[in-house]
Formats: C-alpha cells, sequence, structure tokens
C-alpha cells in the first residue's frame, strides 16, 4: 500500500498537514458561527430552530466522511482529493452566505403556511438547512479522512489521527473564539467571512505541494469497522452535542447568556476535544496496549460530566459574576471533552488493530461520530431538554456515557473490563442521587437575587425549550401583591409598579397617537401586561401575540383574573418575532416589542436596523410602532447604535420615558392622529390610572425627544445592523454613563426638547401643550425616581385632581391600596397592622380625604410605621385642624407647619 513516494516524504510533512488543518479547522467554525447567525434572521432563534440547523450541519459533516469511505478506496492523490474539497467548501460557502444575505423573506415566506403547526415547521426548518448547508458540510467532513492516505498505512492510525484531529479541532478554538471576540464585533459579518474563506483557502495551498504523492487504494471490498466501535463513535457525537446544549441551559443560569458565551462554551468543548486526543495519541504511541481502556475512559467521561455539574453548582453560589462564569464555564465542558477527544482516538486506533486501512477506518469513524452529533443536537433541543429538565437531561447523559461503557467492556473481554461495570454503576448511582439537587441548587441560585430584593417566594417552575422559568410572588399583608418571571438568570418581566407603567406605555403610546386602530402585533407577551392594556381597548379588532416560549404564556395565566389570551380577539404564535415579521404578509396599526435584553444570545438581532426594515413593512402607512430601549442594560454607543436603526427604519421617531432607565423608542406618522378616546372608554381608563396616565397631557409629559433632536443625540454614531452586530457593545454602562442618561433625561431638558420641537407643535394645539406644561413637575415620580416625596411635591400634587402621582410619591401604589382596603383582612402581627393604616391613609389623602388621612395615619403611628407623624401633621393641616396638628406634632420639628 505505501508507495515510493510517501518513503521519501520529508519530515515536517506532517506539520505542514497540521498547520493546514489548523487553517481548514478556523475557517470552518467562522464560516459555522456566520451561517448559524444568518439561518437565524430567516429560519428562527428558538432553540429549536438552533438544534434544526446544527443537526443539518453535522448531517452534512456525516454524509461527507461516508462519502470518503468510497473515495479512500478509488482516490490515488488524496492531497488533491483534500485541495479540491477545501476549495469546494470555499465556493459553496460563499454562496451560502449570498443566498442567506438576499433570501431571508423568501425562505420565511416558505415556512408561512406552517406558522401555528410546530412539528411540520420544524421538519421543514431542518430539511431547509440541510439543503443550503449540505454541500459546504459535506465538502468539509470529506477533508481529513483524505489526509490520513497521504502516508499510505505506513503509520498507526491512533497518533496520526490524534495529532491531525486535535490540529482541526484546535483550528476551530482559534475560528470561533478570533470571530465571536474581535472579527465580527470589530469589523463585521462580511469581513469575517472574507477571512474564514482565506482560511479555507490558505489550507488548500498548504497542501498543495504534496499533491503528487500517490496513494494506492486497498484492493479489497469496503470492509466495515465492528459495529460496536462505530456505535461507541456515534455515541461520544451524541454526548457531546447534547452536553453543550444541556450545559449552555446550566450555564445560562448563572451568567448571562450572551452570544460570547455561547462560543466561549463551544470553544471549552472543541479545546477538550483537541487535547483529549492529542493526549490519547502520545498514549498510543508509547503503549500499543491504550485501546484496553476504552472503557474504562468512558466512565471517566461520566465522571466528569458529574464532576462537570458539582463544579457548575459550587459556582452557582458565587457572589462576582466573573468567577462564577471562570469556574462553571470551563468546569462543566472541558472534563468530559478531554475524555471524549481521547476516546475517538483510541477508538481509531483500535480499528487499525482490526486491519481496517487508515483512510476507510477514519471515515468510517468520523461518518459515525458526525451523525451521532447530529441526532445528539436534535434530540437535546427538541425533546431531552423540554420533555425532560436539565436534570433528568443530565441524568440521561451520564446513563448514556456509562452504557457505552458497558458496550466497549463486553466488546473487549479481558481482566481490566470487568472493573468498568462496577464503576460505570458507582457513577450512574452517584449521577441519579446528586445530579437533581445540584441542578436544583443552580435553579434557585438564579431566582435568589430577585427573592431577595422583591422579598418573594417561588410558586411556579417551568424547564422550557428556550429556557428555565421561574415565577416569583411577592406578598403584601400575607396576600398576592407583585408577580415577576425570572428566565434563565434574566428578570424578563413583572407587575411591580414602575414595570407595569413602562410596559402598559407601549400600549398607550400606540393607541393614543392614531384615530382608528383596528389589527396589533405584541412581539413577547411576559406576564400579559403589554397585552392586558392592549385588549383594554375596544377599538381593537385582533391582537396577534408572539413569544418564543409556550410556558410564559401558561405561567402568565396563573396570575390574571381575567386571562388576556381569553380575549376572543388575542391570538397567540408560538415563534420567534423576527421570523414572524417575516413570514407574514399582514400589516398592522400598532406594532410593539419588548424583546429580551439585547446582549443576551441571537437577540441582537431584535434590534437591527434590517429588522427594523421588517417591521416598516408590515406597519400600516398611519400605524404606530413602539420598542424597548433599557439604556441601563446599554452602554452610550450601543443605545445610540440602536436608536440610530430605529430612526433609519421609521423617519418620523421620537423618544419617550418609561420608568428609570426604560425607554421608549416610538414609530409615529408624519402627522399623527392624536386623540383622547383611550380616556373615554371605562375598560382602558382604569389600566391608565393604574399606570399613571390620567389624562392624555400625562402621556406626553414623558416625552424625551423627536427625530432631529435624536440624531443630534447620535451624533455620527453608525446604526446597528445584522452585518455589524459587535456596534452592540457586551457591557453595562458604568457610573458616569448612567449619570449621562439622567442629566440627557432629566424634566428640565426633556420640557427644553418638548417645547422647542417643530413636531410636537404640528401635533399637539397650543392648549394641548399648556396642559402638558403644568403636568411636568410630577414626572420624576411617574418615572420612578422618587418613592419617598416630600411634602411641599405632595402638597402641589394635592391642588390637581391627580390620583397615582399621591399613591406613588408616598411609596404605596394601586395594589396595596386594594389589599389595604380589604375587608376579610386579617394583619398578622403589629408590623401588618401599622402598614395596613399607613397606606389606607395614603389612600384617603388621594382621595382629598384630609380628615379620614389623619385618623389611619394616627393608627399608623401607635405601630411606629416611619413617616407616619409627619403624614398625620400634614393631614391635619390639609383638613383646616390647626390645633390637632400642633398636639400631634408635639417636639417634632419638619419642614412646614400650619399654626
Amino acid at each position: 500500500m505505501l508507495d515510493q513516494t510517501q518513503e521519501t516524504l520529508p519530515g515536517h510533512a506532517l506539520n505542514r498537514l497540521q498547520t493546514a488543518l489548523l487553517c481548514s479547522g478556523a475557517g470552518a467554525l467562522l464560516l459555522e458561527a456566520i451561517w448559524f447567525r444568518q439561518l437565524g434572521w430567516a429560519l428562527g432563534n428558538t432553540v429549536l430552530a438552533g438544534a434544526a440547523t446544527l443537526a443539518a450541519f453535522m448531517l452534512g459533516l456525516a454524509l461527507g466522511a461516508t462519502l470518503c469511505v468510497w473515495l479512500t478506496h478509488r482516490i490515488r492523490h488524496p492531497a488533491r482529493g483534500f485541495v479540491l474539497a477545501e476549495t469546494l467548501v470555499a465556493v459553496s460557502g460563499a454562496l451560502v452566505i449570498l443566498l442567506l444575505s438576499v433570501g431571508e423573506t423568501t425562505l420565511a415566506g416558505w415556512l408561512q403556511p406552517l406558522l401555528d403547526r410546530h412539528l411540520l415547521l420544524q421538519s421543514l426548518r431542518f430539511w431547509l438547512s440541510v439543503g443550503l448547508l449540505l454541500l459546504p458540510a459535506l465538502a468539509m467532513g470529506v477533508g481529513l479522512p483524505l489526509l490520513t492516505c497521504v502516508w499510505g498505512d505506513a503509520p498507526r492510525l491512533g497518533p496520526l489521527l490524534g495529532r491531525l484531529y486535535a490540529a482541526n479541532t484546535l483550528g476551530g478554538v482559534l475560528g470561533l473564539v478570533l470571530g465571536e471576540c474581535l472579527l465580527i464585533p470589530l469589523l463585521g459579518l462580511p469581513i469575517s467571512a472574507a477571512v474564514a474563506l482565506l482560511l479555507i483557502l490558505a489550507s488548500a495551498a498548504l497542501v498543495w505541494p504534496l499533491r503528487d504523492l500517490r496513494y494506492e487504494p486497498p484492493r479489497q471490498p469496503v470492509t466495515l469497522a465492528p459495529w460496536t466501535l462505530l456505535l461507541m463513535a456515534a455515541g461520544i457525537g451524541a454526548a457531546m452535542l447534547a452536553i453543550e446544549v444541556v450545559g449552555f441551559r446550566l450555564i445560562s443560569l448563572q451568567t448571562a447568556g450572551t452570544t460570547r458565551t455561547l462560543a466561549l462554551a463551544v470553544a471549552c468543548v472543541l479545546a477538550g476535544l483537541a487535547l483529549g486526543s492529542r493526549g490519547a495519541a502520545l498514549w498510543t504511541e508509547r503503549d500499543p496496549r491504550s485501546t484496553n481502556a476504552i472503557s474504562l475512559l468512558a466512565v471517566a467521561a461520566a465522571a466528569a460530566w458529574l464532576s462537570g455539574i458539582g463544579l457548575a453548582s459550587l459556582g452557582a453560589h458565587l457572589e462576582h459574576p466573573m468567577a462564577r462564569w471562570g469556574l462553571a464555564l470551563p468546569g462543566l465542558f472541558l472534563p468530559a471533552s478531554l475524555c471524549s477527544g481521547a476516546l475517538l482516538t483510541l477508538i481509531a486506533e483500535r480499528l487499525r488493530q482490526v486491519n481496517l486501512y487508515n483512510g476507510p477506518a477514519t471515515a468510517q469513524l468520523l461518518a459515525a461520530n458526525a451523525a451521532g452529533a447530529a441526532l445528539g443536537a436534535g434530540l437535546a433541543g427538541s425533546w431531552l431538554l423540554p420533555a425532560q429538565g436539565p436534570a433528568n437531561a443530565a441524568i440521561f447523559l451520564a446513563l448514556g456515557l456509562v452504557i457505552l461503557a458497558l458496550v466497549a467492556a463486553l466488546a473487549r473481554r479481558s481482566k481490566l473490563q470487568l472493573v468498568t461495570p462496577v464503576l460505570g454503576l458507582a457513577v450512574a448511582a452517584m449521577g441519579i442521587r446528586s445530579i437533581p439537587a445540584l441542578v436544583d441548587g443552580q435553579v434557585a441560585a438564579a431566582a435568589r437575587p430577585y427573592q431577595t430584593v422583591d422579598d418573594s417566594q417561588r410558586v411556579a417552575i417551568e424547564h422550557g425549550r428556550n429556557e428555565t422559568l421561574q415565577l416569583l410572588r411577592s406578598d403584601f399583608l400575607g396576600e398576592p401583591n407583585t408577580w415577576r418571571l425570572v428566565t434563565n438568570r434574566y428578570s424578563m418581566s413583572s407587575t411591580a409598579r414602575d414595570s407595569e407603567r413602562y410596559m402598559s406605555l407601549f400600549a398607550w403610546w400606540s393607541l393614543a397617537l392614531q384615530s382608528q386602530p383596528v389589527d396589533s402585533l405584541l412581539i413577547s407577551y411576559g406576564l400579559g401586561t403589554t397585552a392586558k392594556a392592549l385588549l383594554s381597548d375596544q377599538r381593537l379588532g385582533r391582537v396577534d401575540i408572539v413569544d418564543i416560549s409556550p410556558e410564559s404564556f401558561s405561567l402568565a395565566s396563573q396570575i390574571h383574573n381575567l386571562d388576556p389570551l381569553d380575549d376572543a380577539r388575542a391570538q397567540r404564535h408560538v415563534t420567534d418575532g423576527r421570523f414572524y415579521l417575516a413570514a407574514v404578509e399582514a400589516q398592522y396599526d400598532v406594532i410593539t416589542g419588548e424583546p429580551p435584553p439585547p446582549r443576551m444570545a441571537s437577540v441582537v438581532n431584535l434590534y437591527t436596523r434590517d429588522y427594523f426594515q421588517q417591521m416598516r413593512q408590515r406597519l400600516a402607512p398611519q400605524g404606530v410602532a413602539t420598542y424597548w430601549l433599557p439604556v441601563d442594560q446599554l452602554s452610550p454607543a450601543s443605545a445610540k447604535a440602536i436608536t440610530a436603526a430605529f430612526c433609519d427604519a421609521f423617519e418620523h421617531c421620537f423618544l419617550a420615558a418609561g420608568s428609570h432607565y426604560n425607554w421608549i423608542l416610538i414609530a409615529a406618522p408624519a402627522k399623527p392622529a392624536f386623540n383622547d378616546a383611550l380616556w373615554d372608554q371605562r375598560s382602558s381608563l382604569y389600566q391608565l390610572r393604574r399606570t399613571g396616565v390620567e389624562s392624555p397631557a400625562m402621556l406626553w409629559t414623558g416625552f424625551l425627544a423627536d427625530a432631529q433632536q435624536l440624531r443630534d443625540w447620535v451624533g455620527d454614531t453608525p446604526a446597528l445592523t445584522d452585518h455589524h452586530p459587535g456596534r452592540l457593545r457586551l457591557r453595562n454602562p458604568d457610573a458616569e454613563e448612567l449619570l449621562a442618561y439622567a442629566n440627557w433625561a432629566s424634566p428640565s431638558e426633556a420640557r427644553r426638547r418638548f417645547f422647542a420641537s417643530a413636531w410636537v407643535a404640528n401635533t399637539l394645539s397650543a392648549e394641548q401643550i399648556q396642559a402638558v406644561a403644568e403636568l411636568w413637575d410630577w414626572q420624576p415620580i411617574l418615572n420612578g425616581f422618587i418613592h419617598d416625596a416630600p411634602i411641599a411635591l405632595i402638597d402641589g400634587l394635592l391642588d390637581t385632581d391627580l390620583i397615582t402621582p399621591v399613591l406613588w410619591g408616598l411609596g404605596s401604589g394601586w395594589n396595596e391600596q386594594r389589599i389595604a382596603a380589604m375587608d376579610t383582612l386579617t394583619p398578622d402581627g403589629d408590623a401588618a397592622r401599622g402598614q395596613q393604616a399607613f397606606h389606607q391613609g395614603v389612600g384617603s389623602l388621594a382621595r382629598r380625604e384630609p380628615r379620614k388621612a389623619k385618623m389611619h395615619f394616627l393608627d399608623a403611628l401607635a405601630f411606629d410605621v416611619e413617616r407616619s407623624r409627619e403624614l398625620a401633621v400634614y393631614a391635619a393641616c390639609r383638613a383646616g385642624q390647626r390645633d390637632e396638628a400642633e398636639r400631634i406634632a408635639g417636639p417634632a420639628r419638619f419642614a412646614f407647619r400650619c399654626w
């Protein structure tokens, strides 16, 4: 089998091929990262869509390796075959990028008839991904097996494949890390794609000098490898891809689930595979009997996965995010992937020992491994996680690795293999016993910061397809008061008054700026606050609600007396918001969205100019769109890049305050038909009052800047686009930047811009502008920056007919008022009775009933409730009871007096 040219092969040839495979792996993983982003635009960014894309890619690799089984029996110049395969990867990869750049709407349109038929939709997503990625993935799968033929069958396969596989996988690590951390953020997708293609062509150029090396293929028919070894290879592939899917869920419970975190998690897996493979290559060189340890190494992989979960659980209880990340990420992925990489090399050496030739053996091994990986990715994303939850999924993976060890032990009968069942059963028993507690501890740790802030308790947990959801309830006087939805480690939605205000404002602005809204689209449901506000307007005839999480709908239904989804006008769609916009052809009078934070994995696609242009296409000519801009989670450059993207898509954009640093981007017609129909409907009036929008003028006090003023603020900051996702910086603003936000949006600056705005003057009458001016001073209370208002501010408020700012300014709200007034309430203890009396006093004061308020505050004073004496004195003054006010005040001194 060994041609004369191989006998004289230069010593540096192995280094040349390793370098070529390093470049090939780097280019391939960088290309894969770009394809996955582009496929996310067209097919959606749900876990199911991502799993389908990943499974399709791995299936292409498997088919390529399978094709190579046939090629290694016929090809005579393997280096030329490798060069041809890499050239095909570059050409077909570039074509896929170009096709996905222009075909997003077309692909989504093909899937539109299956929008609400999830099983068929998932199947078609998979086959579309296969069709798009088949040719480049197939060509990628051919390369490595061909290079093992360069030496004929002279070297042992284990050391050779170990080195080549390690180089290829290490290249994948470099390509992924450099791509996600440097190239894509700084240079964008087009230049990153060019770099990927150059790396792949460089790998072909490195191998080209070896093009004349001849290889004499085996003359006998294709011999299949032992089924046990192929099963082991497939099982390793399935386990590692499933570990990536399940492990990323566990990591997301501890750190921000950003695209960079996902890339580093995959890089940890690839690095472990490379190191394990390289280490096993050295082992097999020194000890030919190393293949006897295959079964024990499989047990070690199961134990490593178990120890990784333990390390991740330990990291979940660390305070600093970087400490959690630094322990959990490598701890969870590296140990198991090290064992898996070593296993693949040992199996390759075992195949050579059963007299299989290098090329066919490598092709069969990698085909089985990639096919298993495709199955593992698909099953983990579509069934294992959503049906079983992360704890049971982790147990199944550990048991699967133990079963593989038992299969290997049965196939290789020796005294050493007798130890395998004992150790395997011990690891399995330990996993079944410990994994549920370890995972449950991580889930609990994810919610604990919010429980501490809210003094809340967990009432429900759902392990969904895309995230783990926890519903928290905060009580007041023993009654349910507010709710919070935590997804992974992020607070996705809340019904606290600040959150209820800005989420409702998405609806109020959209509905108030047009005369007859009919069709509405809501992207992201959360706990249903925005949906409830939209449905309170009887003018709307349809509300389409899009959310990727069916669990959000079920959990939210637990908190509503009247579930918004029970309204016949509400139609829910479980899919990705961007995919929905690209797939449907309907136009909407209202489009509003509060997607997850833009820094989370794949969510940047919902904040780009390309996405906002899709919204523009679905918005009726006189329609209004509103969108969330959480500046407390964005650096100024990121906030300006999103604002520039929005205003590029919508010429007549403006910005409004929600609460705290939750701002609202609004797209309006050139001449909005502002009207007060909302305030004439009983169904919406209560919701408006609850959220501090008691009159049309109160809505406009949230104005921050019009289109021209926003463009002045944005300056020359480039817009966030699909091709330049790195313009979104993965960091929160520092203290100085938060202060700059606060100063720019301060009531005085916002008021100045309001009166200077030509767009406002063109939209509102002089009387309406004057009404807004008279109410502007109460904006800090409504925006959530004042929860303990001084008496001077409350005194000015009581000279108006406003209720909500009085409640909020004194630390109360509509929920607290409802609970404190309950006839059946039986407060537990003096502190609870004092709180009930205090909130009753605040309510009486807000209703301009100072005598009643004084009596309630005196009751609260008996229980030493803070500010009760001050407010009792003030209420007596408001009631004209000067002597009573002086008596209550006693020796205390206040900033006011009426006697």
